[in-house]
């Protein structure tokens, strides 16, 4: 069984505040020649670096590494006294540029399709897609300030089931499953939304429906 150092990482950290928070009161606060609270409050922002790396380790979602660069942003703020917030937006821009650049060319659609796999970009636009492939594979779905909405209602998910990458900068993006498939929902949210809604399937073996990805400033919904 794979064991999840994230737990484990966190465990040891509550276990050190609350170490120096009983120092604290029984006044034995420098017992080991240092303060417990000062180095906490100098290295806090490894516990979400240390989050995030395990994040992308794990399942390789690049949301992990977002989460591992603000924890940078914020210990090198705790650290050497950076205006973390004069540096934050444009950080943000360069990796919404560097997400544009790697996902493929700006586009948006509105469109039927009996693809066995979709990829679609929408930015700026709102995109409606409704897929009726019989042997439905997947897809990567990319939406930056704006709406796309996926309809697999009438589309039959491969035997060997299915995998939707979504990223969301600034958008929401909407996704309608048939109900003879099983969702597994991995998607993670920052400052935004992730929810899956599905309905349990209706029959047994039920094809697989695996979705995953991140919602930045954003929203991601499963119905």
């Amino acid at each position: 069984m794979k064991k999840d150092y994230t737990k484990l990482f966190l465990g040891l950290i509550i276990v050190a505040i609350g170490l120096s928070l009983l120092f604290g009161q029984l006044g034995l606060e420098g017992i080991f020649g240092f303060s417990f609270s000062y180095l906490l409050s100098i290295l806090w922002p490894l516990i979400v670096i240390v989050v995030g790396l395990t994040i992308w380790f794990n399942s390789k979602n690049s949301f992990g590494l977002i989460v591992g660069g603000i924890g940078l942003f914020f210990l090198l703020n705790t650290i050497f006294d950076i205006d973390i917030w004069g540096l934050f937006w444009p950080i943000l821009l360069i990796s919404v540029g560097l997400l544009i650049l790697f996902k493929g060319s700006v586009k948006s659609t509105a469109d039927k399709s009996s693809e066995d796999y979709i990829s679609t970009n929408t930015i700026f636009s709102g995109s409606e897609k409704r897929v009726l492939s019989k042997s439905f594979e997947g897809g990567n779905l990319f939406v930056l300030f704006g709406g796309s909405e996926i309809d697999l209602r009438k589309a039959k998910i491969s035997k060997e089931g299915a995998s939707i990458d979504i990223t969301t900068v600034f958008g929401g993006t909407t996704i309608f499953v048939p109900d003879d498939v099983q969702v597994v929902s991995e998607g993670s949210a920052l400052f935004g939304g992730w929810e899956n809604k599905a309905n349990a399937p209706t029959t047994q073996n039920a094809p697989v429906l695996r979705i995953s990805g991140s919602a930045i400033f954003g929203g991601v919904e499963i119905k």
